[in-house]
């Protein structure tokens, strides 16, 4: 776990001191692939999931525990998500 007071990673912290701020529930199938990014354009990274059994997109706006924002069909089923600025914005 990381220390935030030391600037270490603490290999002897047990799981049991760590915390859970958001659990997002998608209905999760075995296939889905995670991918995060900033899907409003407020500078703040959220949760998407792409689910290739359905080719559709789920992305969350915020971390909380609401439904997806964003649902977006795209894809094949080989696809792999990957999330960044495309636009040579600096």
């Amino acid at each position: 776990l990381w220390d935030a007071a030391t600037g270490q990673l603490s290999l002897t912290n047990s799981l049991e001191e760590a915390t859970v701020d958001v659990v997002f529930d998608y209905n999760t199938d075995p296939d889905d692939r995670i991918i995060t990014g900033d899907w409003d354009g407020d500078g703040v990274d959220s949760v998407g999931v792409f689910r290739p059994r359905d080719l559709t997109l789920y992305l969350r706006d915020l971390l909380d525990g609401n439904p997806a924002n964003h649902i977006i069909e795209f894809g094949t089923e080989s696809f792999t998500p990957v999330a960044g600025m495309w636009d040579a914005r600096s």
